[in-house]
């Protein structure tokens, strides 16, 4: 569904995509009841971070737990494949 490249702070690089499960995870966990249509169409690093994170921690890759850390040393390439307005960087949408 979407695919992010992370960079660790050490420059160890990790691909890796958010299926539906992980989507799931992040709209049930969303304080402001977010859903997935709402990411595609309104996305913002915030959202992008949170589901890369709990992306990562359910495929055990290894990443802080804590996600101010994560936000914090990690970088998120960024992306938007089959977009109106594409965004070179990392991070695509399979739409």
């Amino acid at each position: 569904m979407i695919s992010f490249k992370l960079k660790a702070p050490d420059g160890e690089r990790f691909e890796f995509a958010a299926d539906s499960r992980h989507v799931l995870v992040w709209e049930k966990t969303s304080k402001k009841n977010e859903t997935f249509v709402q990411l595609i169409s309104e996305m913002n690093m915030v959202a992008l971070y949170r589901l890369a994170h709990i992306t990562a921690r359910q495929m055990d890759l290894p990443i802080p737990s804590d996600r101010g850390e994560f936000e914090r040393d990690w970088v998120l390439d960024f992306a938007q494949e089959n977009a109106s307005v594409p965004i070179p960087g990392a991070v695509s949408i399979e739409t």
